[in-house]
């Protein structure tokens, strides 16, 4: 009890901190701190436990603890065309080598099937005359439905992981000696479009030279533009051993475009993009970890006069920011006002409004500055390299017959990464991520 006596002076003193903006920390620790007092004397309480989650209380850890190092993937791809009905489906095994903070590497075995059906239309026209321009016009326009599922492995071994790797290319079906970690169950939409304008400047009748106008134009314009949009909307459900749930909604898309001009070399690139919110509840539904996570492969075929120019961006290349922010009973409110529907674990467009985010800097969103102030942000880059071959067929008898078999191998390996540090004069500054390359 004299200990008590000291506590409640020394409560007097800092009382004006328990009703800070860090008030509830200090409050849990208080709490739990009388009740351990009090149950040393006799017929004290005991069992102080549950006087505040320790979580809430505890500093934010800011340093990751794991790191995925190199990929490994196999995948075999069919696609049927029948007239404007596109259908198809994917098989394939990825590894991926996981690098631990107590020094420990595991490798995960993830395999997934896909089965897809799609509708598409196009757009043309053409128009050329001697005295003014030549233009043509294409256009596509492509819907496409997809379900894939699959199991995840966890093994101990380069060898074991490449062994059930090969077996399941194999026979997707066989027994590869494990209980699975997790399964996932993913429903998704594409859509692709394209657009081909080309304008021609024709030349009258006596002028000699070009390659189009005159009596002879051609089919190749002198301008041409080209340009293409693929998208995509996924939303998978993934079911750990522990009976905790995963439930992620992503957004990816890939811009393509080219021009030529009279007298200049053409040229062409592409970015591509994948933005999506992962959420975590424990097996008794509680919400336990959101995620954000932005993917960008940019400048990988940038090409001027038919040559690849290294200068045009991190060639090959693959960037993953990943922010993860452990929920609470701290920010638990927050965090589930800014969900909408905290029953709800499909995030619609919000993996959208997040993609141009920077949590290394504090915001206007209470979630951002949620993610500022306590969740783990790190920064990968991987270089991506890809072999792959195709047979396939088209025939065209006023419908559109076709039928492709494809097999791709995949690979790749982490050039840099870094995680962002504790806030210092306005931002998170970011350090080398050890765990990667230890």
């Amino acid at each position: 009890m004299e200990y008590l006596g000291a506590l409640i002076v020394g409560v007097i003193i800092v009382g004006a901190l328990i009703t800070a903006s860090f008030g509830p920390n200090i409050a849990a620790a208080y709490d739990r701190a009388i009740c351990t007092i009090t149950s040393m004397a006799p017929g004290g309480e005991g069992g102080c436990e549950g006087r505040g989650d320790p979580a809430d209380f505890a500093g934010p850890d800011f340093v990751p603890n794991s790191c995925t190092v190199a990929t490994s993937g196999s995948k075999e791809k069919v696609d049927v065309s029948i007239a404007i009905v596109d259908a198809g489906g994917s098989h394939g095994v990825q590894i991926a080598e996981v690098k631990n903070a107590d020094g420990t590497t595991s490798y995960r075995v993830a395999q997934t099937g896909e089965g897809n059906l799609g509708l598409g239309v196009g757009i043309g026209g053409k128009g050329e005359g001697k005295d003014t321009p030549k233009a043509k016009l294409s256009g596509d326009l492509k819907l496409k439905g997809s379900y894939s599922g699959g199991p995840t492995y966890s093994v101990d071994s380069l060898e074991e992981a490449q062994r059930i790797q090969n077996q399941l290319m194999s026979n997707p079906f066989a027994d590869v000696g494990h209980e699975p970690i997790s399964e996932t169950t993913t429903w998704g939409g594409e859509f692709e479009g394209s657009l081909d304008l080309g304008i021609g400047f024709g030349k009258k009748d006596g002028d000699k030279g070009g390659d189009s106008g005159g009596d002879n134009p051609t089919d190749t314009p002198d301008v041409g533009f080209n340009g293409a949009l693929t998208g995509g909307h996924q939303y998978s459900t993934t079911t750990n051993e522990d009976g905790s749930t995963v439930y992620t909604t992503s957004w990816s898309g890939e811009i393509k475009g080219g021009g030529k001009v009279p007298d200049a070399a053409d040229a062409s690139g592409s970015w591509k993009g994948t933005t999506s919110i992962v959420i975590k509840r424990d097996a008794n539904g509680q919400l336990v970890e959101v995620q954000f996570k932005t993917a960008s492969k940019a400048g990988s075929n940038l090409k001027v006069g038919g040559k690849e120019l290294a200068a045009a961006g991190n060639q090959n290349h693959d960037t993953v920011t990943t922010s993860t922010l452990k929920v609470t009973n701290a920010n638990r409110a927050t965090v589930e006002n800014w969900m909408g529907d905290p029953s709800d674990n499909y995030m619609g467009f919000k993996p959208l409004q997040t993609m141009l985010w920077d949590p290394t800097k504090p915001g206007t969103d209470p979630v951002i500055n949620m993610l500022y102030n306590e969740a783990q942000i790190s920064q990968v880059t991987m270089n991506n390299l890809e072999d792959s071959y195709s047979v396939g067929g088209e025939v065209k008898w006023g419908l559109k017959l076709g039928a492709k078999y494809t097999y791709t191998d995949s690979e790749g390996n982490i050039v840099d990464a870094q995680y962002a540090g504790a806030p210092e004069n306005g931002r998170r500054p970011w350090h080398n991520m050890d765990v990667c390359f230890q």
